[in-house]
């Protein structure tokens, strides 16, 4: 559901230029969670009415940690959804890191 990148890319920028033919960009919004801020896209229907997805570069409030890229679908509106995994995300460091 999602990859990591080392602190200081500029992931946020990243995820404001993904492009998705067949939906339309809805709004933007920034979230904060715990340890995670970050900023949120919206696309909705995608491929068929009703379906949608939200991508979410996130970066850790404390120095030196990874960031997070997330893309979540979903068959409706993926805010609720969006911020259940985003107040629950744990991320460890993948091995040889």
């Amino acid at each position: 559901m999602g990859g990591t990148e080392k602190s200081g890319g500029g992931l946020t920028e990243k995820v404001a230029g993904l492009r998705h033919n067949g939906c339309q960009h809805g709004r933007d919004r920034t979230v904060r969670h715990g340890d995670w801020k970050g900023q949120v896209r919206s696309w909705s229907s995608c491929a068929s009415p009703g379906h949608s997805l939200e991508e979410i570069g996130l970066t850790s409030v404390r120095p030196g940690k990874q960031q997070v890229y997330l893309q979540i679908r979903c068959d409706e509106d993926c805010e609720a959804r969006t911020e259940q995994v985003i107040s629950s995300l744990r991320v460890t460091a993948a091995s040889g890191d």
